[in-house]
């Protein structure tokens, strides 16, 4: 590890699918030196270390899936205090045109966070590379629609300006980055934490959003750093297990961040996914409706037991209830 202080390191965190893994790795060694490069390998596939193999770059064991977060505070604890910049990457982004080399740089230059804009692979904007923190009319907004617009509106139009200038555009307040690419100092990381190990797949990256503006560092995107990548639901697909996870998590983040009552959200969760039932009835999803319907088994199940006691499913957590019968 022959890193010197002036130098980045970029944690990319595998689970699944080593073509695109490759790419990804590929597409930052245009910018990278390979001994900055770490593969962190939450699979016990093989796949990702011959990757790594391949293109000369580190590959750091996991031997199990904890979570993202879990596992990029791995790596920056292994290489902590060899690097100024620590680059957080999911592995199935590909950077264009030598980005990464410019969001270090805006790093460098700000002492801010700087996080890529996502485009599609399609090549459209992705309006999910800033997303609002958690507050209750956040919650509110996204379970039940009310004021959805108006939230959406200033993270749309703070993408919109950051596509259209060559200059980082600051993320408003209120508002986060996304976690599939962010750049961090060094110095920051520390002082905040980086992102937390308790979330698995979810909430992270508004959690962090929310820990820097309270530590009131400067959080940037960055419209001249683009990177491919088809985020959320639309790359990973509606599933049982993913959907609880995504309950639990902001569950866990509004009582870390005292957002509000837990029972308000509760109910707010309870009605939206009441709602997104019934209207795969409307739409003939019978499948969307089996997800919805079990997802509420868990969470009303959960509270009348005096709250979900939560078990580890490959990372994910899910009620004891639920974990032997879930498999998507």
């Amino acid at each position: 590890m022959g890193v010197m202080m002036d130098s980045a390191v970029v944690a990319v965190v595998y689970h699944s699918d080593p073509e695109v893994l490759l790419e990804c790795v590929w597409s930052i060694l245009e910018s990278m030196p390979a001994d900055g490069v770490v593969v962190f390998d939450t699979s016990f596939s093989g796949e990702a270390r011959r990757v790594a193999q391949v293109c000369g770059v580190t590959w750091q064991d996991g031997s199990r899936n904890a979570g993202y977060a879990w596992a990029l505070s791995r790596v920056a604890d292994e290489w902590a205090g060899k690097f100024d910049v620590f680059v957080a990457s999911n592995s199935d982004v590909r950077f264009v045109d030598g980005a990464l080399a410019r969001l270090v740089a805006h790093v460098r230059e700000l002492r801010g966070v700087c996080y890529a804009l996502q485009k599609r692979k399609t090549g459209a904007v992705g309006r999910y590379s800033v997303q609002p923190q958690l507050s209750r009319a956040d919650a509110v907004a996204r379970w039940l629609g009310f004021g959805r617009r108006r939230i959406g509106s200033i993270a749309e139009s703070t993408v919109e300006r950051a596509a259209e200038s060559v200059a980082p555009e600051m993320i408003p307040a209120g508002y986060a980055g996304s976690g599939a690419v962010i750049a961090v100092p060094a110095d920051v990381w520390v002082a905040s934490g980086g992102l937390d190990r308790d979330y698995f797949l979810f909430e992270e990256d508004r959690s962090f959003g929310t820990r820097l503006e309270e530590l009131a560092v400067p959080a940037y995107l960055c419209g001249d750093c683009v990177v491919l990548h088809d985020g959320g639901f639309s790359s990973r697909g509606l599933t049982v297990a993913g959907t609880l996870e995504c309950v639990v998590s902001e569950q866990i983040a509004w009582r870390k961040h005292r957002v509000g009552p837990g029972i308000l959200l509760w109910a707010l969760q309870l009605a939206g996914l009441v709602g997104r039932a019934a209207a795969t009835i409307v739409r003939s999803r019978p499948r969307e409706r089996r997800v919805y319907v079990s997802v509420l088994g868990a969470l009303i199940g959960g509270v009348r037991r005096g709250g979900a006691r939560l078990y580890g499913l490959d990372g994910l957590r899910v009620p004891a209830a639920q974990a032997r019968g879930i498999r998507g």
